[in-house]
């Protein structure tokens, strides 16, 4: 697999992982702790756009057909699919989203 940062890992079934899926690794024999799948009801980190900084759980995951980027919706917003990063259930807690 090769991961955001540059870094590759052999695993043993590459189909049980995702693009979007997040890793826990153990530093720094790289081992897998974690596999954090993206998909709805994951709890996710927001890396851009205007709710940057903030957590929310995914409601629901659009993938377009198109040259359009795919999108992520939350309760009450969106945004698209490179602004979110999976975190899973108690990596960071729930912070509200200004409006």
């Amino acid at each position: 697999m090769n991961l955001h940062d540059g870094r590759n890992i052999i695993v043993d079934d590459p189909a049980e992982y995702n693009t979007g899926d997040s890793l826990k690794l153990n530093l720094p024999d790289q081992k897998i702790l974690e596999h954090i799948r993206f998909g709805e009801g994951t709890r996710a980190y927001l890396i851009g756009g205007a709710h940057v900084g903030s957590t929310a759980d995914v409601k629901e995951y659009i993938v377009k057909r198109s040259s359009m980027p795919n999108e992520v919706q939350f309760d009450g917003f969106g945004t698209v699919v490179r602004n979110v990063f999976a975190i899973g259930d108690a990596s960071m807690p729930l912070t509200e989203v200004a409006e």
